[in-house]
């Protein structure tokens, strides 16, 4: 692979106010080919995270001066509630991991003979986690804005955080249809210039797209000049026949604000 294609190292963070072990956990994770920043301490970490850019994870000793670990992921948090924090400590009590867990870090390392192994498999672990959850959001946020098209934005968010109000199969429902082209098209088409005709009709289904979303509606197609749309479905509404003769009652106005 040329230099051009790699993709870019991911930048650690590594504090530790005793120098050889910043150099040896530095080392460890440079042989997998990640890219290092370090600081002495947690105010000196903090101070680099606010300026060091595309930092990825950070890996923090817990005892240090001027600020320790937890402070640091105390205040990491406050600026950043995701990117993942890994603390290490020489201190092997248990009430000290469920502290550091329960006041957000991901992962928990002893400073012992095994860290070069123990570090090197949790920042794996927590950066394709990390990697996982950042793909997950980025369908979601796919998702979201294919749907907003076709669905009020209020549903939208139902339908993503509670899937399964949909399923498969169907179901009998009374729905409101709706129906709707502009009269005369044809004669209007036949005296317009092509981008004329193409930015009216932008126009036109863009506003009444608007209104039909904006009273909960859902677009089922465009058909040229036509537009078809339905309520109460796919989610059920007490108020759909209201909302449809209300937006019935808004496009009307809006078609003759345009004509």
């Amino acid at each position: 692979m040329s230099d051009e294609t790699k993709m870019p190292l991911a930048k650690i963070l590594v504090v530790d106010d005793d120098p050889f072990m910043r150099d040896v956990i530095g080392d460890i994770l440079r042989s997998t080919e990640y890219d290092i920043e370090s600081a002495e301490n947690g105010a000196d970490a903090l101070d680099k995270f606010k300026k060091v850019s595309n930092i990825a994870l950070i890996v923090s000793d817990l005892t240090m001066p001027v600020m320790d670990g937890m402070k640091l992921l105390e205040n990491v948090r406050e600026l950043d509630a995701e990117i993942p924090f890994i603390v290490l400590t020489g201190n092997s009590e248990i009430s000290i991991a469920l502290t550091a867990i329960k006041n957000g870090a991901n992962d928990y390392l002893i400073k012992d003979e095994n860290i070069q192994d123990t570090i090197l498999l949790s920042v794996g672990r927590v950066l394709e986690k990390k990697r996982i959850l950042d793909q997950n959001r980025q369908l979601n946020d796919f998702i979201k804005n294919a749907l907003k098209k076709y669905i009020s934005p209020e549903y939208v968010e139902m339908l993503v955080n509670k899937p399964d109000m949909l399923f498969l199969g169907g179901e009998e429902r009374e729905v409101c249809v709706l129906f709707t082209d502009i009269e005369g098209f044809t004669t209007i088409s036949e005296k317009l210039q092509p981008k004329d005709l193409v930015a009216h009709l932008n126009e036109y289904l863009n506003g009444m797209t608007e209104i039909l979303l904006k009273n909960k509606g859902t677009l089922d197609k465009y058909e040229g000049d036509s537009l078809v749309a339905f309520w109460n479905a796919p989610l059920e509404h007490a108020d759909y026949v209201v909302n449809c003769l209300t937006a019935v009652l808004e496009m009307s106005e809006f078609s003759d604000r345009l004509s």
